[in-house]
């Protein structure tokens, strides 16, 4: 018998069908439920450091998933309805940008804010402080809706409205 008439192909497939009906819970077990889910999106790494916390007053009573590595923590909510269609999704808590000018009491919003993950690279970007301008962050606080201020972000740097320079010296007729 030859090495290339074997059929490893079959087998192959067969353990790889048990192991998913296992994780699926097709086999009358409970399968791997939130951590399939958290693979899915994020990848098994990311499955491995869930802790999931229930209705989570943070996250307006939803799941939260703690993901920790360290002193290091990530928080996402998991959304069940996230189009008004039923499909699920996932926010990543981060700290609201509203800065000092931007709410009512003059001072740093406390938060929490939230927006959209889809993948390990968004939480990644998350971690990062990249998606903290995001134009889908929303603040449950104080209402901060994503993206950045433009006129203040120029005003901030010396820029009127009009493009100018407000360190130009005004010419003299």
């Amino acid at each position: 018998m030859f090495a290339s008439s074997l059929d490893r192909l079959t087998p192959l497939l067969a353990r790889a069908a048990a192991d998913q009906s296992v994780e699926l819970g097709w086999d009358d077990g409970d399968g791997l439920g939130e951590e399939l889910l958290l693979r899915r999106f994020f990848g098994p790494d990311i499955a491995r450091l869930a802790d999931w916390r229930d209705s989570s007053t943070l996250a307006g009573g939803d799941r939260v998933v703690e993901l920790r590595a360290g002193s290091a923590t990530l928080t996402p909510a998991l959304r069940l309805n996230v189009d008004g269609q039923g499909d699920v999704g996932f926010d990543v808590l981060v700290v609201c940008p509203a800065g000092e000018d931007d709410t009512a009491d003059g001072g740093p919003c406390p938060g929490p804010a939230w927006v959209p993950v889809h993948s390990v690279l968004d939480l990644h970007r998350a971690r990062r402080g990249e998606l903290d301008t995001d134009e889908a962050l929303q603040c449950a606080h104080c209402s901060h809706h994503g993206g950045i201020d433009h006129e203040a972000a120029d005003r901030a740097v010396g820029v009127e409205a009009d493009g100018a320079d407000v360190h130009d010296t005004p010419s003299v007729a």
